[in-house]
């Protein structure tokens, strides 16, 4: 009798890692998408025989993009490896994990990109699922160091449960991430469970990305401008310039609708390029009619920052029009720096040496670090709303916005108050110290014939 061995150990370990890479994510070691969905279906049918009720958690990570474009890709893989061992960290830590299986062999997937998901397959209903979720949303929002960087995320979760929201894996999976977009619209580090309005909303939000596209390329997106009040002047002076869009299928798309779609789609470049453009155009024509004493501040989004010369395009404009550059004021938030202060701050420099204004908008919604004040060339500082709604009852909250408006004076940083409605809120600025206000006591946004009749007009 004759035979032969051969050693198949190498076949073998090639054979299992082969298995291992078809169902996992090479970046964080979690089941990949098709495995995940798979164990999906196998628990809902688990979950049918024996009554249980499941939760899918379905998460998408607020700010990753800026970090991957500040930081580069890897930043971005260090920060998604990261969250990964953020959920298995929450999981292994809580009462998550016997609703979401064994130590080794946890229900959390990475779908791709930034989104994760996380099946909880016993739940307590909605009530249970939500501290879970509440306590997941608070791990996530920790900041993370990523070389020598603190980078601050967080996740927007959407929930489905079953039986309740779904009979099967792939319409529990549907309606978490329609969720999971509602959460999102709420602003960063939010979750929400799914409901049935949200089916409309999901097609509304897919008609708004088409119609947007349609609108950006026929320039059907028009320039409107808010009356600025100079409190010590008494007069308008100036005005912010903000994108308006009526759909003739859609009728008025409000911007908190369309804008974030223009962020998520890129339609923001060439958005934001029209609003420029339009403003010069206008401040050109305001020129020629007589009018000298104002500032029209232009919003410029990260993207524009990230993906283009902006010191270029903005000079190419303005030579366009023949603008010059003191009547313009470009509008930047906080997030901006996050990743590449340096070059940013690099950025800023050659904007202001070409004549313009930079303002530092919506402080106190975001990182609020004022260290950006000292290092940056910033002339203007808009306080955001959300600091200025219970001012001047709140004492607390007066307190804030009378240091920061003292801080920036000192510092030769006029202030603009956003959000101002009520003329209590007027006065208590004027009596501050505040430079300007912005807000619907003054006007809401005016066409160019409208706002032109309010430039130099005494309040």
């Amino acid at each position: 009798i004759y035979g032969t061995v051969q050693d198949v150990t190498e076949q073998a370990l090639l054979f299992r890692r082969m298995r291992y890479l078809a169902d996992h994510d090479t970046l964080t070691g979690l089941p990949n998408r098709r495995a995940f969905v798979e164990r999906i279906e196998h628990c809902v049918k688990a979950a049918g025989r024996n009554q249980h009720e499941m939760a899918l958690l379905f998460i998408d990570l607020d700010g990753f993009k800026t970090v991957n474009d500040s930081l580069g890709h890897g930043a971005g893989d260090q920060l998604l490896a990261h969250v990964a061992e953020r959920i298995l960290g929450h999981i292994r830590s809580s009462d998550a994990l016997a609703r979401c299986g064994t130590p080794d062999k946890p229900a959390v997937s990475r779908l791709g990109g930034d989104e994760f998901a996380l099946l909880l397959t016993k739940v307590d209903g909605a009530g249970g699922t939500e501290i879970v979720a509440d306590r997941l949303a608070s791990v996530l929002a920790e900041p993370i160091l990523i070389d020598q960087h603190e980078v601050a995320v967080s996740g927007s979760i959407g929930i489905s449960m079953f039986p309740a929201d779904a009979s099967t894996a792939e319409d529990l999976f549907t309606h978490a991430d329609q969720a999971m977009y509602q959460a999102k619209s709420r602003g960063p580090n939010n979750y929400a469970f799914y409901d049935q309005s949200m089916d409309t909303a999901s097609l509304r939000r897919l008609t708004v990305a088409s119609r947007l596209r349609r609108a950006v390329a026929r320039d059907e997106v028009h320039v409107h401008f808010q009356p600025r009040l100079d409190l010590r002047k008494g007069a308008v002076a100036g005005g912010e310039a903000l994108a308006r869009w009526k759909d003739e299928t859609l009728g008025q798309v409000s911007p908190a609708e369309f804008i974030p779609v223009a962020e998520s789609t890129g339609l923001i470049i060439p958005l934001g390029r029209r609003v420029l453009e339009r403003s010069c155009e206008q401040v050109r024509g305001w020129l020629d009619a007589g009018y000298e004493d104002f500032v029209i501040s232009v919003n410029v989004s990260p993207q524009q920052f990230i993906r283009e010369n902006v010191v270029a395009w903005v000079s190419e404009t303005l030579q366009k029009y023949r603008t010059p550059p003191q009547f313009l004021e470009l509008e930047i938030t906080e997030n901006l720096f996050l990743g590449k202060a340096e070059s940013i701050g690099d950025v800023l420099r050659d904007l202001r040496s070409i004549g313009l204004r930079i303002a530092l908008d919506d402080f106190g919604t975001g990182y609020s670090s004022l260290s950006y004040l000292l290092q940056f060339p910033i002339d203007t500082l808009k306080i955001d709303r959300c600091l200025l709604k219970n001012v001047p009852h709140n004492d607390d909250a007066a307190g804030v916005v009378k240091a920061l408006i003292e801080m920036s004076s000192s510092l030769g940083i006029r202030t603009v108050a956003e959000g101002v409605d009520d003329e209590a809120q007027a006065d208590w600025l004027d009596s501050h110290g505040c430079d300007e206000i912005q807000g619907f006591l003054i006007s809401g946004a005016l066409e160019s014939s409208g706002f032109r009749a309010l430039l130099g007009k005494r309040w």
